[in-house]
C-alpha cells in the first residue's frame, strides 16, 4: 500500500469526539467577546424594585426623568440607562452619557462606574480612557462589585494601565465576595492557571461552580470540565453533563458542542442524534467553527440529519474559512478527490498545510503525502519526512506507517531499517494493519 492510497483513508466515518474532548480547556471557557460593554452596562443596573417594573410605563419614566431633573443621582442613573438601552424612550448614547455623567459626578457609585465604561469604549462621548479609570476607582472605593471586576480586568490584561497580576486578583476577590458571576468566574481562572497567585485548581473549582449557580455561561463549562477530568474536583461524569447542559441553555457554543457529542455517542446521556444536531446547530450559529466541521460530519454520514455531500462540503467550508483544523483537513480531502466539489490538487494542498500548522496529525499526514507525490504543490521528499513525523509523534497511526516506509526505503530521509521496524510496530500496535514482513 502507498502513501498516495493512504491518504485516501479519510475519517469520514470517524468521531470527532477524542479531539474535541482534548481540546477542552478551561482557560478558554470564560470568553464573553463582544457582548461584553452590554454585560457591564446591564450588571450596573442595579437599582430598587421599582426598577424593575417595565421603562415603557410612560408614567414611570416621566418621573424618572422629574427626579432626574431635580437632581437624584438615582433617577439620572437610570434615565441614563434607558437611554443606553432604549427602554421608554429613543435609543442615545449621548443622553445616556449625559444623565451617567451626572449621577457620577453627585457620586452615585453606579454613575461613575456607567461613564466610566462610556469613557472607556467611546459611547455617547469620546474616549477617555484616564478619565474611565478614574471614575472606575472611585466606584470601586465605594465597593461597587462591577468596577472592581473592570479594574481587575484591566490589570489583568495590561489594558491602560500596568499589568499587575496581584492587584487584579485583589479586585477580582473584592468583587467575587460580592456575588459578582463574572469576577467569581475570572478569579476562578486565576487560581486554575496560577495568575497572580497560588495554583489551585481546587479553590478554582470552587469559585466556577458558585459563578455557574448564579448562572455565567462559562463557568457552568468550565465547571463541567473540572468534573469531566476529575480537575480540582472529584470525577463525576453525569455531574459533568449537567453543567455542560446548563452551559449550552446559556448559549455557550463550546458546551452545546460537548453536549452534542455526548447524544451522538449516548454517552453518560441517552443517544439521540437529532436533538445533538440541534446543539451543533445552535453553536454554529453562535459562530463556533468547529460546529460547522460536525455538522457537516453529520450530512457525510446523514447521521441525525439527510445525507447530504453539498451541505456537508458547504458546513466543511465554513468551518474550514472560519480557521478550524478539522475542517480544512476534510475540505482538503473532498477537494484531493474531487467529491463534492471540482477536483483540486492545488487547493487541497493549500488546506492540508492550513490545517497542520495547527498541529493537526491527520492532515499533516495529507500534506506529506502531497509533498511526497508532488500533488498540487512542488514535490519536496524531505519535507514530507518532516511532516510525517509530525503526524506520527502525535501517535497518528497512518503517518507512522508512511514514515516508517520512508526509513525503510531510504526517501527523504537516510535509509535506517531498525527505526523504520519501530515506527511500524507503533502503527501496528493501534490496530493499523500493515504488511506483516513489515512489522519488524
Amino acid at each position: 500500500m502507498t502513501q498516495a492510497k493512504l491518504k485516501a483513508i479519510a475519517t469520514f466515518f470517524g468521531s470527532a469526539s477524542e479531539e474535541t474532548r482534548s481540546s477542552l480547556s478551561i482557560s478558554s471557557a470564560l470568553g464573553c467577546g463582544d457582548q461584553k460593554i452590554e454585560l457591564v452596562l446591564t450588571q450596573a443596573e442595579t437599582t430598587p424594585a421599582a426598577d424593575k417594573k417595565s421603562r415603557t410605563d410612560s408614567s414611570e419614566m416621566e418621573a424618572i426623568r422629574d427626579g432626574a431633573e431635580y437632581g437624584n443621582p438615582v433617577d439620572q442613573m437610570r434615565l441614563g440607562m434607558a437611554y443606553h438601552s432604549g427602554h421608554g424612550v429613543e435609543q442615545n448614547d449621548q443622553k445616556a452619557a449625559k444623565w451617567f455623567l451626572k449621577s457620577a459626578k453627585q457620586g452615585d457609585a453606579r454613575g461613575e462606574h456607567a461613564i466610566g465604561v462610556m469613557l472607556l469604549h467611546g459611547r455617547g462621548v469620546k474616549k477617555d480612557m484616564a478619565a474611565a479609570f478614574r471614575y472606575f476607582h472611585l466606584a470601586a472605593e465605594q465597593g461597587y462589585a462591577p468596577a472592581q471586576r473592570e479594574l481587575g480586568e484591566a490589570y489583568a490584561a495590561g489594558s491602560n494601565v500596568k499589568k499587575n497580576m496581584r492587584t487584579a486578583m485583589k479586585f477580582f476577590r473584592l468583587a467575587a465576595e460580592q456575588e459578582d458571576a463574572e469576577a467569581q468566574a475570572l478569579l476562578g481562572l486565576a487560581l486554575y492557571e496560577g495568575r497572580g497567585v497560588k495554583k489551585n485548581h481546587v479553590d478554582a473549582a470552587k469559585w466556577f461552580r458558585m459563578a455557574a449557580e448564579l448562572n455565567h455561561a462559562g463557568a457552568a463549562y468550565a465547571l463541567g470540565i473540572a468534573l469531566w477530568t476529575g480537575d480540582g474536583v472529584a470525577q463525576d461524569e453525569y455531574e459533568a453533563a449537567k453543567y455542560f447542559h446548563r452551559a449550552a441553555l446559556l448559549g455557550h457554543a463550546a458546551a452545546a458542542i460537548m453536549l452534542g457529542l455526548m447524544l451522538i455517542r449516548g454517552e453518560i446521556v441517552d443517544k439521540n442524534k437529532t436533538e445533538a444536531i440541534r446543539w451543533f446547530a445552535c453553536a454554529a450559529a453562535a459562530g463556533h467553527p468547529h460546529a460547522h466541521f460536525l455538522l457537516g460530519q453529520a450530512h457525510w454520514n446523514g447521521d441525525g440529519v439527510e445525507k447530504d455531500l453539498s451541505k456537508a462540503v458547504d458546513r466543511f467550508a465554513t468551518g474550514a474559512q472560519l480557521g478550524d483544523a478539522s475542517a480544512q483537513n476534510y475540505l482538503g480531502l473532498c477537494f484531493c478527490s474531487g467529491t463534492g466539489v471540482g477536483k483540486d490538487e492545488a487547493e487541497a494542498a493549500r488546506l492540508f498545510r492550513a490545517s497542520a500548522e495547527q498541529g493537526n496529525p491527520e492532515a499533516q499526514n495529507n500534506l506529506a503525502v502531497a509533498l511526497q507525490e508532488g500533488e498540487g504543490v512542488r514535490k519536496n521528499l524531505a519535507k514530507a519526512v518532516f511532516w510525517y513525523r509530525k503526524a506520527a509523534e502525535q501517535g497518528y497511526p497512518l503517518a507512522q506507517y508512511n514514515l516508517a516506509l520512508s526509513l525503510q526505503n531510504g526517501t527523504g530521509v537516510e535509509q535506517d531499517k531498525v527505526e523504520a521496524a519501530k515506527w511500524f510496530r507503533k502503527a501496528a500496535a493501534q490496530g493499523f494493519r500493515a504488511p506483516k514482513d513489515n512489522l519488524g
